[in-house]
């Protein structure tokens, strides 16, 4: 069969599905003459697209009638609850906001409100509508509009593609997104519906995955763990296999390759593409009081309570595991800052936030966020949190000194004790759920007495349940009720450690033959302050 033919089977295929692909193309300024270079060179391909650009609302759009001077799709204007369907493209009215639901289009009137978040808006809505079947696309614009969607699109397994910045008129929306380090490829509008084409073939490749793992499929996906350890310090045994097996198809799509053993050859000889695949696993998706009415459940019910318990000599210790790029981190330390301010109470705060991701503590280290985070954070605290620079914000230093980012292994290092909140969200739905009890439990032994446990959404305490008192339902948040007093069963168990530390190992650090991180030295420090133990 020739690759013309192959190509056809496919979309035939793909089109014969009723959980087809939809892609979002986000354009702004200079986007039109993108959309154009697109589509182009986009054929009948068996997935649906919407254009979201930003649209004045007092001038008539000619959109329709341009585009179809360049594809040979149907082409229409969005309508409220408009179902979508392969092979059209649809274009969003102007002086709307729209959402997708049900793979219906749900349109409402365009908030009046700066800078225009349409593009993020529908991209969101996406993401959790067809969670991997999502693909977006980034052209042409001013602005960072597309930049917090994309990470939508990521964290649900879908596919981001971007305009190479120096083929875009304006650079600003192109630039933004890929310094999210959410993108998947860049190019040029020309060459993108040929990556659309390279990526669909996943659709078809993971149904050779989707069965249950063979033997002979797990030793070839431990193989490519060993892989990964033996290049870096990452260690991904215990990840959720659909999670693993996700990634890897991705990147065998990306480079051609369909089978596992094929992946393996090419991975080893090639390290670059062992780190390319490490960062796919890593899921760094976060921002700014992600899940408002969370930290609004912390704000009024959990942070007056732990500074209540306090007095001025004390120290509120906060643990922030798998921080990423430090959002949930600084948010935290806003909110403290924020009723300690209004107590008038001088307390200190600790927030140990940490992460096996070294890139993202590197960007959580600067403190510096694009203009993306006027959505999430109020103009309030952005004049009193942070400190404009250009078209980036960076955090205040009375904030960033309430935190100290470091790389730390959850699984492999020892955990910091007497903690007052830990807060690790969406870490666990990625691993299996023996090394959930491990990680729950580690984090129960850290936890003082009445300490408070912050997890995400879906996530829950399994059989630790009877050890906390729960706080919120909804959004997950946990009084720990009793105390642990070993590391039995947790992630860090150390033999001959007993309770109430009556017995200590010599040196973590020697223990697993690895350099102590910043974070381990603090915490030997304060075993060191607390339990009169010396290494």
């Amino acid at each position: 069969m020739n690759p013309q033919d192959t190509k056809e089977v496919m979309e035939r295929e793909i089109a014969d599905r009723s959980d087809y692909y939809i892609i979002g193309i986000g354009a702004s300024a200079g986007g039109m003459e993108a959309i154009h270079l697109l589509f182009d060179h986009t054929p009948e391909d068996g997935v649906a697209y919407v254009i979201i650009q930003h649209l004045s609302p007092d001038h008539k759009s000619f959109m329709a009638e341009l585009l179809a001077k360049h594809s040979k799709l149907l082409i229409s204007e969005a309508e409220h609850e408009m179902y979508v369907e392969p092979n059209r493209v649809y274009l969003m009215p102007r002086g709307k906001s729209m959402t997708i639901r049900n793979r219906r289009l749900m349109l409402s009137d365009m908030p009046s409100r700066q800078p225009n978040t349409a593009i993020d808006i529908f991209l969101d809505s996406l993401a959790d509508d067809i969670r991997q079947r999502a693909i977006a696309i980034i052209l042409s614009g001013t602005g960072s509009d597309g930049s917090k969607g994309i990470g939508s699109i990521k964290k649900n397994g879908g596919y981001v593609i971007v305009q190479d910045p120096t083929s875009s008129k304006f650079d600003g929306m192109p630039t933004n997104a890929i310094q999210t380090g959410n993108v998947d490829v860049v190019l040029a509008p020309e060459l993108i519906p040929r990556e659309v084409i390279a990526y669909l073939k996943r659709d078809i490749l993971e149904h050779d995955f989707v069965e249950p793992i063979t033997e002979a499929d797990e030793e070839a996906l431990m193989e490519i763990i060993q892989i990964i350890q033996k290049h870096t310090p990452l260690d991904f045994t215990d990840y959720k296999r659909p999670t693993i097996i996700r990634r890897i198809i991705i990147r065998m799509t990306y480079n051609h390759l369909n089978s596992l053993q094929g992946y393996i050859d090419f991975l080893k000889a090639n390290p670059d593409e062992v780190a390319i695949l490490a960062k796919q696993f890593l899921i760094s998706v976060t921002r700014f009081f992600r899940d408002p009415e969370a930290f609004d459940v912390m704000r009024v019910n959990v942070i007056p309570e732990m500074v209540k318990s306090k007095l001025n000599v004390d120290t509120l210790k906060v643990w922030v595991v798998g921080c990423a790029t430090g959002e949930e981190a600084y948010s935290l330390a806003i909110l403290i800052s924020e009723h300690l301010t209004e107590r008038k109470k001088n307390l200190e705060v600790k927030i140990f936030a940490s992460d096996i991701d070294k890139t993202a503590l590197i960007h959580a280290a600067k403190g510096v966020y694009t203009e993306s985070i006027t959505r999430d954070v109020s103009t309030e605290r952005l004049n009193k949190f942070f400190i404009p620079q250009g078209k980036k914000f960076k955090v205040r230093e009375n904030i960033r000194k309430m935190i100290i980012f470091a790389d730390h292994d959850i699984v492999k290092q020892p955990p910091y004790g007497k903690i007052d909140l830990i807060s690790c969200r969406n870490l666990l739905i990625y691993i299996n759920p023996i090394l959930q009890h491990k990680i729950l439990t580690s984090l129960h032994f850290c936890l003082n007495m009445g300490g408070y446990l912050f997890l995400g959404p879906s996530e829950s305490l399994g059989s630790l349940k009877e050890s906390f008192l729960e706080i919120d339902k909804k959004w997950k948040i946990f009084k720990s009720v009793e105390v642990m007093l070993n590391f039995r069963e947790t992630t860090y168990s150390v033999p001959g450690l007993q309770k109430n530390y009556e017995k200590l190992p010599q040196s973590p650090a020697k223990v697993r033959g690895k350099q102590k991180s910043g974070l381990t030295e603090f915490i030997l420090q304060t075993l060191i302050e607390e339990t009169g133990y010396e290494a």
